[in-house]
């Protein structure tokens, strides 16, 4: 054949290679290994070759179709039946051992380990002075294939032609091409299938290059699955399947029917980003619908059957187990050791489990009734929670890694699937999530935001996905998302008061010669100045700032590591965490840390009283807007007209402040009521704190920036002020103590001025309007020097005590709270 010359023949005829008269090769049909067959006799000086294909459950089809090729190739392949080995041996270790690796049942690496070792006995029986196979050095199986060969026959060859002459996939197809090999029409990358797991486009597939449908052979794409769940049942008896659906069958025929059972509900697809033996990362692709259906039945069998101190120490051989296999480890003294351990765990690991498949999921639960599922989600209103709750697991993933549950590339991983995830939720209304990509499966509504970011992250991630949750409740889980929420949210309502602070002493300063009447009862009482009567609300705003700084302070600790109640089964380092997540300090008790909501009922009391404050001050506005106050008046923009009387200029957002001061104290009343009476530790009526929380907030912080607005807009009536200022007799109080200060008890002075008083409303007069003379027939203590007592500006100049209203005192206030 290699008559015929081209530059890849040349290449070939050009490189020195190790020849062999007696050769074994490991034959499978594929486009490798029947180049190697050519080349074989062609290059190697081969004068026996023995082609050896293991059947270790490829399918009736695949075998045909190997052997045929044969034909064409001029072989007679030596078929090796290792179908019930590999299920008796090596399938029920693997089953009873949880094998995955990444991520994904371990298939290959054992088909690849069993095979050798059936090749190179064989050789060494036929008398072969070497071994043959196709890897490409690129892959793991060289590895493995090798460390076998070297094992079972160290004194044969292992000769390699794809190696050799350092042959690409593409040189592969057209030098096979040109010696008149037929290709078979397969997936870049190849197609690896055992009756356990298929292997599909080996490290060929772009990272987001689509799959096409067509390429699966159990598994079925959304909109394709049945649609209705189907109910399976497996019988294990020592950690072994021996029963499905109620039939005795050997493990062979159980794998057989559930992939394709497990297949057609979307179950079984693997597409995982994997670390290769050789230091490679690739892309794989996996179906193994009854692996994925078996080896979580055993899981959960095992939960009921071992001790937490056996489930404990066996997820950590497991985990060994997988990876020693992965690395071509399986005939290892660490590997035998190991199945004595897991062999011993597995005496009383019987039962019958049961699972509903559907829709991609396995234990796939009856759909609940409407309205109970309705009425105990969540998930619309503690959505909002998805930027916290994804800060905390990005946190505790690196948590992880630090107690071994992860490795440092898995928490890589799940921080930038994490990190993609809120992108989404960022920039995706949270009502319209954004579109699934190719492959992907819809999940399940989620009841809440930790199970829908759950979801996205298995979604993006695969099993990788679900080992975040590992020692980690939604207990400990939402409480640190309220937390920082109330840091947050309380950082964000102290911005708003200092900005309505900042608006009410900008219109002191602006007013600070203003005269206002002061009222009690609601009747004009003693004149002060408009600055100063600003500045009361300042003074509120003040202790609402301290109270919800008081609020955050007592949030400021992390609960997470508290677990359902008990504390986290895994050593995390509570402490590290909380510094992770920007608090001082973890929490001291972890039934405490999961039951507290102190901190939100700080923060919602906190909200009540600011807004029974902004109450106060919108109600004053609606008042002082008012025609019988004509105090101020409100721009266009931040009044209301009426529908039907065309004279009406409403105060509305005043009026809407005032009312909502009554929701939020009854947010404040229904927390308090689903607080109250309940025992240790969570129970679900917790769920109902978020409603209110947020709304006591969110209203606060609106009615915040809409008091600020209207405080800037509103349009002083400086004259109507002092006008009403020296109505209603207000300053017959400064009379009083001008009698007071002349000798005259209080009680005498204040009996002396209310004659005074009434004698001027009988005749219709002001205070101002008496003469000395006048006033002396009141009392003979009032002198000349009473004319000033008699104006605005007296009254108030005399009102010189620390926080009185005497313009210097209110000067002095207000350069205070602008420092």
């Amino acid at each position: 054949m290699l008559a015929v010359k081209s530059k890849l023949l040349d290449k070939i005829e050009a490189t020195p290679v190790k020849t062999a008269k007696k050769v074994a090769l490991a034959y499978s049909g594929g486009l490798d290994s029947s180049l190697c067959a050519v080349l074989a006799k062609e290059k190697y000086d081969v004068e026996e070759l023995f082609p050896i294909t293991v059947d270790v459950g490829q399918g009736p089809d695949e075998m045909d179709a190997a052997i045929q090729k044969a034909k064409v190739l001029g072989i007679t392949p030596i078929v090796i039946d290792a179908r019930a080995e590999f299920a008796e041996l090596w399938l029920t270790k693997a089953i009873q051992a949880n094998s995955n690796y990444e991520g994904y049942p371990v298939s290959t690496s054992m088909t690849r380990q069993l095979i050798a070792s059936k090749i190179a006995a064989l050789a060494l029986k036929l008398g072969c002075d070497a071994i043959m196979e196709g890897s490409s050095g690129k892959g793991n199986d060289q590895y493995r294939m090798h460390n076998v060969f070297k094992l079972f026959a160290p004194q044969l060859d292992v000769l390699v032609p794809v190696r050799d002459f350092d042959l690409t996939r593409g040189e592969e197809e057209e030098l096979s091409k040109e010696l008149g090999i037929p290709i078979t029409e397969v997936m870049q990358g190849g197609d690896d299938k055992t009756m356990w797991c298929r292997s599909l486009a080996s490290g060929a597939i772009g990272l987001n290059q689509p799959i096409p449908e067509h390429a699966w052979l159990w598994w079925k794409s959304a909109g394709k699955t049945k649609s209705t769940p189907t109910k399976v049942s497996v019988t294990f008896e020592h950690g072994i399947p021996v029963a499905f659906d109620g039939n005795e069958l050997s493990l062979p025929e159980i794998v057989s029917q559930l992939n394709v059972v497990a297949g057609s509900h979307g179950i079984g697809k693997i597409d995982i980003f994997e670390d290769g033996i050789m230091g490679l990362k690739s892309r794989e692709l996996y179906e193994a619908p009854a692996a994925a259906v078996l080896l979580k039945l055993h899981h959960d069998l095992e939960q009921f059957c071992l001790t937490k101190e056996e489930l404990e120490f066996k997820a950590l051989v497991d985990q060994k187990w997988g990876s020693l296999v992965y690395h071509g480890a399986w005939f290892s003294p660490l590997k035998d050791a190991l199945d004595g351990f897991i062999a011993t765990t597995q005496a009383h690991v019987s039962g019958t489990q049961v699972a509903t498949l559907f829709q991609g999921a396995i234990d796939f639960k009856e759909e609940p009734d409407p309205l109970i599922d309705r009425f105990t989600r969540s998930l619309a209103v503690d959505s909002r929670l998805f930027h916290e709750d994804i800060t905390g697991s990005r946190a505790y993933a690196k948590a992880l890694v630090g107690v071994g549950v992860l490795t440092r590339d898995e928490q890589a991983q799940i921080d930038g699937a994490l990190a993609a995830i809120e992108t989404d939720l960022t920039n995706h209304p949270f009502s319209s999530p954004p579109p699934l990509g190719e492959g992907r499966v819809a999940a399940p509504v989620a009841e809440d935001i930790h199970m829908f970011v759950e979801q996205r992250l298995i979604e993006k991630l695969g099993p990788l996905g679900g080992k975040l949750h590992t020692g980690r409740s939604r207990n400990d889980q939402v409480t640190l998302d309220l937390r920082l929420y109330v840091k947050a949210a309380g950082a964000d309502l102290l911005t708003a008061i200092a900005a309505l602070q900042s608006a009410l002493v900008g219109r002191a300063r602006e007013q600070i010669e203003t005269v206002m009447p002061g009222y009690t009862h609601t009747q004009r009482a003693q004149p002060v100045l408009l600055a100063h009567h600003l500045l009361a609300y300042v003074e509120m705003l003040h202790r609402d700032h301290g109270r919800i700084k008081d609020a955050v302070k007592r949030a400021d600790l992390s609960p997470l590591g508290a677990g359902a109640l008990a504390g986290s089964g895994f050593p995390i380092d509570r402490q590290a965490l909380a510094s992770q997540l920007g608090f001082p300090a973890a929490t001291a008790n972890s039934i405490d840390a999961v039951a507290d909501r102190d901190f939100v009922l700080e923060l919602v009391s906190a909200c009540s009283i600011v807004m029974i404050h902004l109450s106060r001050l919108c109600g004053e506005i609606v008042l002082w807007t008012s025609v019988e106050f004509s105090f101020a008046t409100l721009p266009d923009g931040l009044a209301s007209g009426s529908s039907m009387m065309p004279n009406k200029k409403n105060p509305c957002a005043a009026e809407l402040v005032r009312a909502k001061s009554g929701r939020v104290a009854g947010d404040l009343v229904n927390l308090l009521m689903v607080l109250k009476g309940l025992p240790l530790a969570y129970n679900r009526d917790l769920q109902e704190d978020k409603e209110a929380l947020f709304d006591a907030v969110d209203t606060t912080h609106d009615c915040l920036q809409v008091t600020a607005t209207l405080v800037e807009g509103l349009r002083f009536d400086v004259d109507q002020m002092r006008a009403a200022a020296v109505t209603g007799y207000t300053l017959a109080t400064e009379l009083a103590d001008y009698l007071s200060r002349k000798g005259m008890p209080f009680r005498d002075a204040h009996r002396v001025i209310g004659q005074l008083v009434a004698s001027a409303a009988a005749s219709n007069r002001s205070l101002e309007s008496y003469s000395v003379g006048e006033l002396s027939a009141f009392s003979p203590l009032f002198g000349a020097d009473v004319a000033e007592h008699l104006t605005l500006e007296g009254a108030l100049k005399s009102r010189d005590v620390l926080g009185g209203t005497a313009p210097s005192r209110v000067r002095e206030a207000l350069a205070h709270v602008e420092t």
